[in-house]
């Protein structure tokens, strides 16, 4: 038996070399200038290897996919940079995990050993709109930046689907809470080096900012007079780190209510409690509200639980106390965000809520069009043209859209859009209430 296990997963070894191999051959004879497209290969190369020594391919790509998946590590096609949504179209880094669990699910039903898959009506709304995206595609001025952001929206519902049908037993889930928590683990580390020696790592590759980025970010917070670092970690943006912390830390906490090995619940708490640090590190207000208003719901909820409640008592108080000890010993920079931030970025917040609902306004069925925000909004702004809106604002691939997702939704895919993306996240509201009230497994 252990011989047949070596032989086994010696084979598999030759085989995930040989593949790796191929790849970087071809890759470095088509595309030998990309030093990016090169280190990605050579990426697979090494996760090729330990999935061969470890021995557990499903499982090993099930680890990938969750700690891959938030990183906006790519090789990119026929970009057109913009903001507001996909702005090429791209090869991930967790694509390399979710092909093969895709292929394990089709072996499963192929053998027999699942009846059917799992799906979802968030993937029906969610399938509507990326209909609406095609629809785009095909009745718009645009063509390939509405079909970028097509794309990249299939793209997550394939992971989506993959995921509720591999995820389906309790010690999955408990590896995927595991590997969220290395997750956070890495960009909480990534972001406090970044913010103690103020630098940038030049890890552009596993997506952090470049630093033309990053200083354009910390010069707009208080004005171009005074220059304050943001921390992004490998998220490319201040703000897109912070909802990332806000959603792992609600999940950390939520976990710190259940049998967990006390072994562990230190070790979650401390990270809970250096996500805090970094999160207001980020000096983004979005994201501070975020984290807030989850808080306070999760606290709630276990007061409300009729298996929670009478549960777990020191360790709220523990951790409401530790929170405020935290956030009252970086008071500092909190009221200073607070008070001294640029003016100008809240009152052009509502400028551009004004500009979305004009756009609204002008196309309320369908919308000017997917991912085409920057692209459609000059007549209906107070500029009157890109040009105008250039010299205000800065080059055009740092434009801004509206920062409100509801609106942007509505501006470009319409009323109809803005129905489906409102009813996705219904559904998703009714699920977890009807998961905190009647469950199996905490």
């Amino acid at each position: 038996m252990h011989t047949t296990l070596v032989a086994k997963r010696l084979s598999l070894t030759m085989l995930a070399l040989l593949l790796a191999f191929v790849s970087v051959v071809a890759v470095t004879a088509l595309f030998g200038e990309h030093t990016k497209l090169f280190l990605l290969v050579v990426g697979v190369l090494l996760l090729s290897t330990s999935l061969a020594i470890l021995g557990n391919p499903r499982l090993y790509c099930l680890w990938g996919l969750i700690l891959t998946a938030p990183m906006d590590v790519d090789v990119s096609f026929m970009p057109i940079p913009h903001m507001g949504g996909a702005a090429a179209y791209t090869i991930d880094l967790v694509d390399f995990f979710l092909i093969p669990l895709i292929l394990f699910l089709l072996r499963d039903l192929s053998m027999g050993r699942r009846r059917h898959l799992r799906l979802s009506p968030f993937a029906w709304l969610w399938g509507g709109l990326i209909v609406l995206g095609v629809i785009s595609v095909i009745l718009g001025p645009y063509r390939h930046v509405p079909l970028h952001e097509v794309v990249r929206m299939t793209k997550m519902l394939l992971l989506f689907l993959v995921f509720i049908n591999e995820v389906v037993r309790v010690k999955q889930f408990k590896h995927v809470f595991a590997a969220l928590m290395v997750g956070l683990a890495i960009q909480c580390a990534v972001g406090l080096i970044q913010y103690l020696f103020e630098i940038n790592l030049g890890a552009q590759v596993l997506g952090e900012a470049a630093q033309s980025d990053v200083e354009y970010t910390s010069r707009a917070t208080y004005g171009e007079a005074e220059f304050t670092y943001r921390i992004g970690a490998l998220f490319g943006h201040s703000n897109l780190l912070s909802i990332y912390l806000a959603m792992m830390m609600s999940i950390a906490i939520a976990m710190l209510f259940t049998r967990m090995n006390p072994i562990w619940k230190p070790l979650i708490g401390g990270l809970v409690l250096t996500g805090i640090v970094v999160l207001i590190l980020t000096l983004s207000r979005s994201g501070w509200v975020s984290f807030a208003i989850a808080f306070m719901a999760l606290l709630g909820l276990s007061f409300v639980h009729p298996r929670v409640r009478r549960r777990f008592l020191l360790a709220r108080a523990g951790l409401i106390g530790l929170t405020m000890l935290v956030i009252g010993a970086l008071s500092g920079p909190i009221l200073k965000r607070i008070y001294e931030s640029d003016s100008g970025a809240i009152s052009f917040r509502f400028e551009w809520m004004e500009l979305a609902w004009r756009m609204i306004q002008a196309e309320p069925v369908l919308g000017v069009g997917l991912n085409t925000f920057i692209f459609e909004m000059a007549p209906y702004s107070d500029y009157g043209s890109i040009t105008a809106i250039v010299e205000r604002f800065g080059p055009e691939q740092y434009l801004p859209v509206v920062h409100n997702i509801y609106l942007l939704i509505w501006a470009e895919q319409g009323t109809l859009g803005l129905l489906l993306f409102l009813g996705a996240y219904a559904y998703l509201m009714a699920t977890a209430w009807r998961n905190a009230k009647h469950y199996l497994n905490e």
